[in-house]
């Protein structure tokens, strides 16, 4: 009995494997996997943050 779940379970890997495209996988383009090596790869842009006072200008030009 343990030789048949011991090949049952190699069968089972070894068919996932094969199902998931063996040695040739990739992942597909809007995968967790895809997006992890996307975020690994280009440091995210931080914002630029300008701190920026807009002063009221006086109205010169009264009727």
């Amino acid at each position: 009995m343990w030789r048949f779940i011991l090949s049952s379970f190699f069968f089972l890997g070894l068919s996932f494997y094969e199902m998931s495209g063996g040695a040739d996988y990739r992942p597909s383009a809007n995968s967790i996997q895809a997006r992890a090596v996307l975020d690994n790869q280009r440091p995210r842009a931080r914002p630029l943050r300008v701190n920026v006072i807009a002063l009221a200008q006086p109205d010169t030009g009264l009727p």
